[in-house]
Formats: C-alpha cells, structure tokens, sequence
C-alpha cells in the first residue's frame, strides 16, 4: 500500500513538473542552443562512422570481456580507462546523454540515428553494457569513486532517486515537442572532456566529481535520461545475470551490488549495468549471465 501512494505521489510530481517547464521553460542562466537539423548535414556528416565504429568495438570487447573473464575486475577497469580516453578525451564526450535524448529529434534522418541505436539495441539484447563499460561519463564517475569511502543511500530513497532520471527524460523530450531548444550544458564531466563550457558545467562537473567519491555513480543512478531509457528497454533485455543451482542463498551478491540492482530472487533488474561485482563476491561462483525466460 505504501509502495502504492509512493508510485502516485511521483506520477503527480511528474505531471507537475512537465507542466512548469512547458510554461515556463528553463531558468535564464541554463545555457541553451539548437541542435544540428538533419536537413542541414549530409548523412554522414560529423565523422560519424568513426564514432558508429568505436562504439560498436568497445561494446564487443565490453561483452566478450564479461563472458570471459567476468571474475577479472582489472579487464574492466582497462575498459573504464579506454572509454574515457577514446570517447571521452579524443572524442569530446560524444552521446552525450542529456544532448542525445534531444538531439535524435533533429538528427533522425542522419546517420546519428545508428550511433543512438547501437547501444539501445545492445541493452535490448545483452543489457546495459554501454551504461557499465562504454559511456565515458558514466566510467569517470566510477574512476573517481572510492570504495572504502562509499555512503550508501536508503534502499527506500534509492528506489524513489531513481525516478529523477526518467521525470528528466520526460521534461527533456517534453520541451523539444513544445518548440524550445535543446538543453546541452547539463552534462557533468562534459566540461572536462571538451576542455572548455560554461561555469555552470564547470560546477556541475565540481560537483559531481565530489559526490562521484562518495556515491557510485551518482548521476548515472539518479538523473541520467540516456540511462532512463535504457532502463526502460533493459526491463525486457534476453540476458540477465541469475543463479544457478550451487546458490546457497546467502544474499551477498544483493548486498554487494552497487546499482542496487540484484533483487531478492537472486536476479538481476534493469537498473543492473554488468559491472560483475555480483559474480566476483559469489563465493560459489552461481551467478552467470542466462537468457532471461
């Protein structure tokens, strides 16, 4: 019944919120600019296929690594580092994911829709591989984490948090129906990796490196739209990460997982990124990725 009036309250809050915005829009000092119309660009404009091709290569080494060595923490550490060097650093940050859930509006009719697709197809099949090992933002924040210092939220607030992201996707998504521009300098870390932005990406970017020592991946759980979404798809992904029958039931894998993500049935939901700290702390070593039945 609680869960009930909590779920009621947040739809309410969503409506809300949508609302205000529409009438409203965004504060004054919210740095805002339009996007790149598909009509305005070649098809292939934007070294898209460079970046269609790093995506997809760091996603296959992403899956393969976690089928062979899902007990090999430093395999995905090299793959951390390597998304924020090439995707991050040499590429400024490109899917960028509060621009991309705006920008496929404008950008469909290019070969930007490949490059948003990849990843939502991916987490469609083997989950959210891109969120855990691809995504730059999302591997820096885990880079600055410190795990002897991690505070862990209230297992009631963290499922309540964790609406934030999907009211964003909607408000963002919202606003470019309704005819206002694109909302692009509320990405943290984006500052850091175009070397440049406006003081308020600057501060987001301060800020969430701070909480980043702290909270695992903060803004990854709690405020990521381009997450939101593959959240959303992830809930009907082929592939979970389930127990098999040398489970003792002895919860660890609940109790380690940083996502919150591992239920009390011993299977993955879709807030779970394939970081493998489940499999690496079973001490029967039960847990696998299976197809999801």
């Amino acid at each position: 019944m609680k869960s009930r009036k909590i779920h009621i309250i947040i739809l309410i809050l969503i409506m809300i919120t949508v609302i205000v915005l529409a009438e409203f829009g965004p504060p004054a000092d919210v740095k805002l600019t339009q996007p790149i119309k598909s009509e305005e660009v070649s098809f292939w404009d934007h070294d898209i296929v460079l970046k269609i091709f790093i995506v997809s290569g760091l996603l296959f080494l992403s899956i393969s690594s976690f089928i062979i060595f899902k007990k090999k923490k430093w395999v995905r550490k090299v793959l951390l580092i390597s998304s924020v060097i090439i995707i991050g650093f040499f590429g400024g940050g490109f899917l960028c994911p509060v621009s991309a859930v705006q920008n496929i509006l404008f950008k469909a009719g290019s070969a930007y829709l490949i490059l948003f697709m990849i990843p939502l197809i991916s987490t469609a099949v083997f989950g959210r591989f891109y969120c855990g090992y691809v995504c730059p933002f999302g591997a820096l924040s885990e880079l600055f984490h410190v795990k002897k210092l991690r505070i862990s939220v209230n297992k009631r607030w963290d499922r309540i948090l964790k609406y934030l992201k999907y009211i964003i996707l909607i408000v963002l998504v919202f606003r470019i129906f309704l005819g206002s521009d694109a909302v692009t300098d509320l990405t943290p870390f984006k500052a850091l990796f175009t070397f440049g932005g406006s003081w308020l990406n600057w501060s987001l970017t301060g800020l969430f490196i701070g909480l980043s020592v702290f909270f695992y991946r903060p803004f990854c759980k709690y405020l990521c739209p381009y997450g939101a979404l593959m959240a959303l798809i992830g809930r009907f992904s082929l592939f979970k990460i389930k127990s098999d029958e040398s489970c003792i039931n002895c919860t660890l894998c609940v109790k380690k997982c940083p996502m919150n993500a591992m239920n009390e049935n011993i299977q993955t939901n879709s807030e779970c990124i394939l970081c493998g700290e489940c499999c690496q702390n079973c001490p029967k070593d039960s847990l696998n990725a299976s197809i999801n039945r």
